[in-house]
């Protein structure tokens, strides 16, 4: 019987993550180590998984790459990756945001803020509004703040639910315990499986360009 297999790829954020899907499921993960992949091991990753499940590149029929916000090197590899197999492949195509992906994560109607960290005490973020459901629009575009500028932020909005991905969990090897008191989801699994349920939701891309964020510290 031939396989319905979506591959996600996540590579803008830490070392990156790999998903592949059947029927709205993960079947397996890849994530890598605290640096961001070349295209060539980026590719031999995704070979090492299909054939860890007994899959083949033609039991690929959708691929669901991020955008960004992240690493402005690791979501270029990301997405010329994808276009190359999407190419190869004749396979639907979807670029996705992962801020905007983390909003799955949640089941709330309301305002959500999601978040990663980049650099050194810095966070990337972005405000949607949900109706509690897949169906939401975003209220600004991806933004990077200082830590204790984002935590000013989101206790000016105590209604709000804040997605945090886990290497947001940690600061400078330590648990960071500032989030007290708001509404807080964890994301401690990996990044592309949640590019791979958004495309269920949404429609093929025909272009795909790079999402970036603006330095809301900036003057």
């Amino acid at each position: 019987m031939e396989r319905e297999i979506t591959l996600a790829i996540e590579s803008g954020i830490g070392g990156g993550s790999l998903s592949i899907l059947e029927k709205g499921l993960e079947i397996d993960f890849w994530e890598g180590a605290e640096k961001i992949a070349r295209s060539e091991e980026m590719l031999s990753n995704i070979s090492r998984l299909l054939s860890k499940n007994n899959l083949l590149k033609s039991d690929i029929k959708k691929i669901a790459v991020s955008t960004g916000p992240g690493s402005y090197t690791g979501v270029r590899t990301g997405i010329s990756t994808a276009k190359g197999l999407q190419k190869s492949l004749r396979i639907e195509f979807f670029g996705i945001s992962a801020l905007e992906a983390f909003v799955l994560k949640t089941n709330r109607a309301g305002e959500v803020f999601t978040s990663f960290a980049v650099g050194k005490n810095q966070v990337c973020w972005q405000i949607f509004e949900t109706d509690g459901s897949f169906i939401f629009k975003n209220k600004n575009e991806p933004q990077i703040s200082f830590l204790k500028d984002f935590l000013l932020i989101i206790r000016k909005r105590a209604d709000a639910e804040l997605i945090i991905y886990k290497d947001l969990i940690q600061t400078d090897g330590e648990p960071f315990k500032d989030f007290s008191g708001q509404k807080l989801l964890k994301i401690k699994d990996n990044a592309a499986k949640y590019l791979g349920f958004r495309c269920e939701q949404i429609f093929p891309s025909d272009e795909i360009f790079p999402v970036y964020a603006r330095d809301a510290n900036a003057v």
